[in-house]
């Protein structure tokens, strides 16, 4: 099979696959590719926000999030992320702010439901925390893409 070096969509989804096989910086290198082929693709920068959250580098995770937002105003996905960093740097009310922005743009998203429901438990919102809990599995929670 003969590979087009040129493909955006090819970069897009080999990072996409080399994320779930674990290979962080693989997924990142494919997302600069990408960048080089599109420098405004939304997409790319939010693969390689959430490669950077992986390896806990936590500033660049932002970084790219955050163009990747700014590309993007409509993209729950990258909200999600936003919130999943600031999780893991425990700064719950951030977490919770990006969290409520990705459920506003999309509220079927039973990935942002759950997260949400780890961020008001770590807050002691055990109410809010069971009610975002039991809506995550209602729609279809699985365990493939949370913060925990």
């Amino acid at each position: 099979m003969k590979i087009n070096p040129k493909s955006l969509r090819l970069y897009i989804s080999r990072s996409i696959y080399y994320y779930f096989i674990g290979e962080m910086n693989k997924s990142i290198e494919d997302c600069n590719k990408a960048l080089k082929l599109d420098p405004k693709s939304s997409a790319a920068y939010n693969n390689r926000g959430v490669g950077y959250l992986n390896l806990k580098k936590y500033d660049k995770a932002l970084a790219d999030l955050n163009k990747a937002v700014k590309l993007d105003p409509k993209s729950s996905t990258a909200y999600g992320n936003i919130g999943e960093v600031y999780y893991k740097l425990k700064k719950y009310d951030k977490a919770l702010e990006y969290l409520n922005k990705s459920i506003k743009l999309d509220e079927k998203n039973a990935d942002e439901y759950h997260n949400r429901g780890l961020v008001y438990k770590e807050m002691g919102e055990n109410e809010k925390s069971e009610k975002d809990l039991k809506k995550a599995e209602e729609l279809g929670w699985k365990s493939s893409v949370n913060i925990n």
